[in-house]
């Protein structure tokens, strides 16, 4: 049983994770932690796909989860240029459940699903609609980038990028929610060194590479912003009297993007990260956002500080262990906001 390219996005058998785009080729899945669902009866899937990137050390990786009541596996690929055609072979006989997600960012590479089959049947999906939907907006940190790596300045690639070991993703496991990223490595929420775009700029896209207006068909309950890292690299440079005046636009930005995001996602809950002492010269300014705005469905937590003896990740970025810790917090923080219980 295949289900074509032209099939793919509107066949009722797949259930689609992120931002995502449909044309002649496939469908596009863009951003961290984007993919897709399927449920099958065989013992074989086939999957053809097809990615870009401008560098081998860009290349997009991708997690295979098939899983059964009696076997569990997982393939963790990395795509090469052009059209690969990956096989899941010999399974033993069986009802699977299958979740394919990006480990890597969007910003490195371009990925489309173009065909998948099986040597069996494809099944109608468990139903998502009841679990807690979460959506992510962040930086590198969301990504994930240089959590795998040994050492500070280990050069980046996404070998050492695993945005399914993220804190965000954690949190999510461990609410068993529905979730999405919308992430940008070296990307401000107002200015940064490392972009030339914001990421309030891009969030109406349906991705950074692709300046195509995003519908918001995806409803969250909650969405967690988590950004400050890079204006707070770029505002330690600033004299005294220019600093005050970039954090107060810095601010202003952020209500402001606040605000478009309760317009787009009427009824969801917000909840604001500030991340210990990692960017001190915004954290108070985001705490000062929450307060000014008081709105009844705003929210902050300050993660804990990056500790010492978890290591650090390459370029100065959390480990796997302080992503572990923080996605314990934000997920108990979020238990309390939506008094939800898995």
């Amino acid at each position: 049983m295949t289900i074509t390219t032209q099939e793919l996005l509107k066949s009722d058998y797949i259930i689609w994770h992120g931002r995502k785009m449909e044309d002649e080729k496939g469908i596009h899945f863009f951003y961290t932690a984007s993919g897709f669902s399927f449920k099958f009866t065989g013992s074989k899937i086939v999957a053809t796909f097809e990615s870009s990137f401008e560098e081998f050390n860009k290349r997009p990786f991708i997690v295979i989860d098939v899983k059964s009541v009696n076997h569990k596996h997982t393939y963790v690929m990395d795509l090469k240029q052009g059209k690969q055609t990956i096989e899941c072979l010999n399974l033993p006989y069986d009802t699977y459940e299958v979740e394919v997600r990006k480990r890597s960012e969007s910003l490195m590479s371009k990925t489309i699903l173009n065909e998948i089959s099986t040597d069996g049947t494809f099944l109608y999906p468990t139903s998502v609609n009841d679990q807690l939907k979460i959506e992510w907006i962040g930086d590198s940190s969301t990504c994930g980038y240089g959590n795998l790596s040994t050492s500070i300045d280990e050069p980046f690639t996404t070998e050492s990028e695993d945005g399914l070991q993220t804190f965000a993703s954690i949190a999510s496991n461990i609410l068993d929610a529905n979730y999405q990223i919308v992430a940008v490595s070296g990307i401000g929420l107002y200015k940064s060194f490392y972009a030339q775009i914001t990421l309030p700029k891009i969030y109406c896209q349906i991705d950074i590479h692709k300046n195509i207006h995003y519908d918001f068909s995806y409803n969250p309950d909650l969405i967690v912003i988590n950004l400050g890292t890079n204006d707070h690299s770029y505002m330690k440079f600033l004299e005294h009297q220019s600093l005050a005046h970039e954090q107060r636009t810095f601010k202003d930005v952020y209500k402001s993007f606040i605000n478009d995001i309760f317009i787009n996602h009427f009824g969801a809950q917000i909840l604001l990260i500030s991340q210990g002492e990692r960017h001190h010269l915004v954290d108070h300014v985001i705490e000062q956002v929450y307060l000014e705005m008081s709105h009844h469905k705003l929210h902050h937590l300050r993660v804990s500080k990056v500790m010492t003896e978890d290591g650090i990740g390459g370029q100065f970025h959390p480990t796997i262990k302080t992503h572990q810790r923080w996605g314990q917090e934000v997920a108990v923080k979020i238990k309390q906001i939506l008094n939800y219980e898995v």
